[in-house]
């Protein structure tokens, strides 16, 4: 599975205390990430012998509340709709946005390269237009994304070793915009309650090889990350602005 609760996946089961939802990552043979999803009527004994089964054959399995899209995809599909907002309202090209968003965010590739390398702009959308109306309203599937999708195509992104040239103004307006909706999509699922900060650092950091978000916040400041946030929450007022990550700033 990748998005659906294992209570609508196994709603028929006769023995729902026996199964759970599991959650690989790209490219899955090589990935350590798994997220391990139980539902409400798993028994925590399937649940426990599944995170040691994991853990005995070498991935990293985190164990992940129920709800739609789970951790990551909420951040991973969320980047790549921040990234076309960033070029929808001219921020920079696709190639510069990919870029930018690769340094800023710690992205061994930028989502637009994902993307291609995963074949995932299809599930994305599909992902994107359910977390509309199941998670919060900022999520959607762009016009761009939309096109890529019926034209069956890859994003125009940079090839390996290309040099893109960005200017400094453009660097520092599509960082923040990307290091806002980032901190804001983490900070909203942990408020959510299926997962914690330590759990969510190791989750992300392995799954999407990007930086972990509340390491990334702590060394940065509390304070500037909630600026950001709120800066991104006034562009986009569907965005919520996260309980924990105020509490947090606040406490110094």
């Amino acid at each position: 599975s990748s998005h659906l609760e294992p209570e609508r996946i196994f709603s028929e089961l006769r023995h729902k205390g026996r199964a759970l939802c599991t959650h690989y990552f790209f490219p899955a043979e090589r990935n350590a990430a798994i997220e391990i999803i139980p539902g409400k009527d798993t028994s925590s004994e399937v649940t426990e012998l599944m995170l040691r089964l994991y853990e005995h054959i070498g991935k990293y399995p985190v164990k992940v509340g129920s709800r739609y899209g789970y951790a990551v995809d909420p951040v991973f599909e969320g980047l790549t709709l921040a990234c076309i907002q960033c070029v929808d309202h001219g921020l920079g090209d696709i190639k510069q946005v990919d870029v930018i968003a690769s340094r800023c965010l710690g992205l061994t590739v930028g989502p637009f390269t994902a993307q291609n390398l995963c074949g995932g702009n299809p599930i994305s959308a599909h992902g994107l237009a359910e977390m509309n109306t199941r998670l919060n309203p900022w999520f959607r599937v762009p016009l761009r994304l939309q096109q890529i999708v019926e034209a069956k195509a890859d994003w125009e992104a940079p090839v390996r070793g290309e040099v893109v040239e960005v200017s400094e103004e453009q660097e520092k307006a599509i960082a923040e915009e990307l290091q806002g909706a980032y901190f804001a999509v983490v900070c909203d699922v942990l408020d959510s309650g299926i997962i914690t900060v330590s759990d969510y650092d190791l989750l992300l950091s392995v799954a999407l090889d990007i930086k972990p978000p509340f390491g990334l916040m702590s060394s940065m400041g509390t304070g500037k990350a909630l600026e950001l946030v709120e800066k991104f929450a006034a562009k986009y007022p569907d965005m919520p602005v996260s309980k924990k990550l105020k509490e947090q700033a606040a406490s110094g």
